[in-house]
């Protein structure tokens, strides 16, 4: 092995460590499509779609339908979702925090600062990613989703996740790892 590939190692350890220290866990795509909502490919080679319009139009029925969002008290904006349709890297976390509630964009606040140290580090832009959570509204307090939340507003999660498509989805925080793996481990 040369030093180069030595650095890399080195370089690829440490982010892996840094991942797990920050509770960030790497979900590979066929481990969200086992849950027990299975994902479903809304897009062929012989049917393209237009992502953005089909983003759009989620929110826009998210806007309409989502219990979770008539029911929370307090909110400001809908946090629906941020970055390129067209994204090979997703990122998700739980929920907006103040920062986003308040600016309608996920990760914005001091975990969005690190969070876009983390994109650059891997030689990506915030752009390039998409960036959602499992609920798009603050809840009180910035109280973590109860699951059963997190169910109510996951199904708009999963459609975001077959609209884009991407080849890697990255949890940020137990409850969006809980929610995609359909489970309750820590």
């Amino acid at each position: 092995m040369s030093g180069a590939d030595d650095q890399i190692l080195r370089m690829a350890r440490q982010h892996a460590e840094t991942s797990r220290l920050l509770g960030v866990d790497f979900l590979p795509r066929a481990a969200v499509s086992a849950q027990s909502q299975p994902i479903v490919s809304i897009q062929t080679e012989t049917n393209p779609i237009d992502k953005s319009g089909a983003l759009l139009a989620l929110r826009d029925r998210y806007e309409r339908e989502s219990e979770v969002a008539r029911s929370m008290p307090g909110w400001t904006n809908i946090v629906f979702g941020d970055g390129s349709p067209d994204a090979r890297l997703m990122f998700v976390g739980e929920a907006p925090g103040a920062d986003e509630d308040a600016q309608g964009v996920p990760f914005v606040g001091r975990a969005g600062k690190k969070l876009n140290e983390m994109i650059a580090a891997m030689g990506l832009k915030r752009e390039e990613v998409y960036i959602a959570n499992v609920l798009k509204v603050r809840p009180p307090n910035n109280r973590t989703p109860t699951p059963e939340e997190a169910a109510l507003d996951g199904p708009f999660l999963a459609e975001q996740i077959a609209i884009i498509q991407p080849e890697v989805i990255c949890t940020l925080g137990r409850p969006a790892a809980n929610f995609l793996l359909d489970n309750r481990e820590s």
